[in-house]
C-alpha cells in the first residue's frame, strides 16, 4: 500500500493499516520502509549517498582544467561542455581563482589604539571599521571592552 493513498485527516484507516502492518498482513514497497522489519537488520545502516551525481563537488583537477581553459580565452559555454560541468560552475570557479584567498585577521592592540584615536576624533564605528578592515560590531566590541 502506498502512503500517498492514505488520508492523513482520517486516523481510522491509518490505525487499521498500522495494525495490519505490525501483524505482517501488508508488505511495504521497496524504498518506502523507514524502519527495518527485524532486529538483526536494524543494526545495519545503509547510506544511499548523493542522489544527483551532478551536484557532487568537482575535483581539483577539473578546477585547474577550467581555469587553464578560461585563460586561453575560451567561452564559458565551451568550457562547460568540454569539462562536463554546468556553466555556473565554470563562472564560480573562475571567480574564485581570480580572488585572493581570504585570511582571518585578528584585532590587535595596534588596531585597538588606532580605533581609539579615530573614535576620539568623532568617527563612527562603521567608518572606523572600513578604515581598519573590520566590521562595525567588532570595532564596537573591542572599544567597549577597552573602556571597562
Amino acid at each position: 500500500m502506498r502512503f500517498s493513498k492514505l488520508d492523513t485527516n482520517n486516523w481510522k484507516p491509518l490505525l487499521a493499516f498500522r495494525k495490519r502492518l505490525i501483524a505482517g498482513e501488508v508488505a511495504l514497497e521497496p524504498g518506502t520502509a523507514s524502519v527495518a522489519p527485524t532486529g538483526q537488520a536494524s543494526e545495519i545502516t545503509t547510506t544511499r549517498g548523493i542522489r544527483n551525481a551532478a551536484c557532487r563537488p568537482i575535483s581539483a583537477e577539473k578546477k585547474q582544467q577550467i581555469v587553464d581553459l578560461a585563460r586561453t580565452g575560451m567561452v564559458v559555454r565551451q568550457i562547460a561542455t568540454q569539462v562536463g560541468v554546468a556553466e555556473t560552475t565554470v563562472r564560480a570557479t573562475c571567480r574564485q581563482a581570480t580572488q585572493p584567498p581570504r585570511r582571518r585577521r585578528r584585532f590587535t592592540s595596534d588596531d585597538l589604539q588606532r580605533a581609539q584615536q579615530l573614535h576620539a576624533q568623532g568617527r563612527t564605528y562603521i567608518e572606523i571599521g572600513l578604515e581598519l578592515g573590520f566590521g562595525r560590531d567588532t570595532v564596537s566590541k573591542h572599544l567597549m571592552a577597552a573602556q571597562e
